[in-house]
């Protein structure tokens, strides 16, 4: 669970045995009356080049609501076969938990679909 307004996650794959998920949460940890949703924004850079490739905005989940992104890079950051993410709440005030979860198989149904987890640092 994270208390900063800002986290990454190193270590994302996508390649011919391996996809990456990642995935937000909100953890709804308010008083009923001081719950509003969350806003983030996710910028994924190529690990190789060590550039930011793209930005996802107004990502919203309302209090207590989780969300997975499956296969992030190739969905949103195609040919990067390895590379990592900043996550930043824009807004709202409960703490957050984010993750990603690397699968065996480049897409569902491909190899074991075993998945390691990753979790996010400040």
């Amino acid at each position: 669970m994270s208390l900063f307004s800002s986290v990454w996650l190193f270590g994302l794959q996508q390649n011919t045995e391996n996809r990456t998920n990642l995935a937000l949460a909100d953890t709804g940890f308010l008083p009923s009356d001081q719950q509003v949703s969350s806003e983030f924004r996710i910028e994924l850079f190529d690990g190789d080049r060590g550039t930011k490739v793209n930005v996802l905005e107004n990502l919203t989940l309302n209090s207590g609501e989780w969300r997975q992104i499956g296969s992030i890079l190739s969905q949103y950051a195609p040919g990067t076969q390895q590379g990592y993410a900043r996550v930043s709440r824009i807004k709202g005030g409960s703490p957050f938990i984010i993750y990603a979860v690397i699968n065996d198989g480049s897409a569902p149904g491909e190899r074991t679909g075993d998945g390691a987890f990753i979790s996010s640092l400040p």
